[in-house]
Formats: C-alpha cells, structure tokens, sequence
C-alpha cells in the first residue's frame, strides 16, 4: 500500500510539474479549443447542472462543505480525520493554488475564442474548483468505510462523490472558465495533495487510535 501510495505522489507531482511547464508557455494548447467548443455544444439541462456543480465548489459553499465536515468529524471523536480534512483544504486552496496560479500566470479563457458563462477572477492554471474537489470529496471517499460499516451504503456514497468530482470537472470547461489542461492540472494537484493527505492519516492514525482508547 506504501508503495502505491508513494508512486501515486510521484506521478501525481511529476504530471502536474510537466504540466505547468507547458501551460506557462502556451496560452492554450489545440486540444483545449477542441474540447471546450465540443461541450458547449450540449445544451439544455445541462447547463443548469454545471452551475450547480461550479457553485459548490465556490469559495462560501466549499468554506462551509469542509468547515460543517471537519465539525461533524471532531464531534464523533474523528480528531484526525476533522484536522486533515479542514487543514488539507486550507493549505491547498489557499496557499499551493495561489502559487502555482502566480507562478504559471495563464489567462483565462476569452469570449473571442469560446463561450464565457461565468465571472472568474485570477489566472487560469490550475482549476482550483477542481482541486478542491479532488481534495474534500476524494478524501471522504477514503474515509467513507470507516464513517459507515454498510457496504452498499459506501458504494453509494463513493458513486455519488465521483460523480460530483466529474461534473466539477466538467462543469469548468463547459462554462469557459478553464481549458482542459487547467482542469488536469487541479485533477493532478488535488491527487498530489490527497495522496499526502492519505500517506499522513495513515501514519498518525495508529497514535489518534490509541490516546483514543487510553482517554
């Protein structure tokens, strides 16, 4: 498990470093083009579902998913899983994002090139929305065994938040805040991130175990 956790960080890391390289040089690459105007040519109901999507991963909403998460967390004696959850949000939406953004600085999408549905403020790489996602949901993910002992009801859940992940994903492209290479690029970052956060909860779990029982 060890193995596989380091070469998920690795790859992660390697693939979002290769990334940035590239998107610091390039405003977009083709396929960003390609991908963004094949989306938004879907119509209909799916716009509404993209909203909703973006929204959640929104500052005010994801400050208040991760804060009501962390709470609940530290309220049923989960002490380590609530500090990973709110500080592993925090670290990568607030200082990691930020810096790469600055650091790659990639304009946003123009509606010169493709349809822009919503207001997006800094640069463009990574997506941070998607970063975030990865982040919270994929942790709960990991995390959903030990909340629930009902298998079925796990099953759902991880569906549920995969799904949520992917339509995050989506949703930022299709609504022209993003290219596709700024989506991979949070996916990348957000894997990284959550790859640490796992190897960490792994590590400390065993300590948080015992002063659990010896309190």
């Amino acid at each position: 498990m060890k193995r596989l956790q380091i070469g998920l960080l690795a790859s992660s890391g390697s693939a979002l470093a290769a990334l940035s390289g590239l998107a610091h040089r390039s405003l977009y690459f083709p396929i960003d083009l390609q991908v963004s105007l094949w989306m938004q040519k879907f119509d209909g109901l799916l716009l509404p579902a993209m909203h909703a999507a973006s929204f959640a991963g929104s500052l005010i909403p994801a400050t208040v998913i991760v804060v009501s998460l962390a709470i609940w967390l530290g309220k049923t004696n989960r002490r380590l899983e609530a500090i990973l959850t709110g500080s592993s949000n925090v670290i990568s939406s607030l200082a990691i994002v930020p810096a790469i953004k600055l650091l790659v600085a990639r304009p946003r999408p123009t509606a010169d090139l493709i349809q822009v549905m919503t207001a997006s403020s800094w640069d463009s790489f990574p997506s941070g929305h998607v970063a975030y996602a990865v982040v919270c949901y994929g942790f709960l993910c990991y995390l959903l065994p030990s909340l629930s002992g009902n298998k079925a009801v796990v099953r759902t859940l991880r569906a549920l938040l995969a799904v949520l992940i992917g339509l995050t994903f989506a949703s930022r492209i299709y609504l022209g805040a993003h290219w596709l290479s700024d989506a991979l690029g949070g996916l990348f970052l957000g894997g990284l991130v959550l790859t640490g956060t796992v190897i960490i909860y792994c590590h400390y779990l065993p300590r948080f175990s015992k002063r659990g029982q010896n309190a």
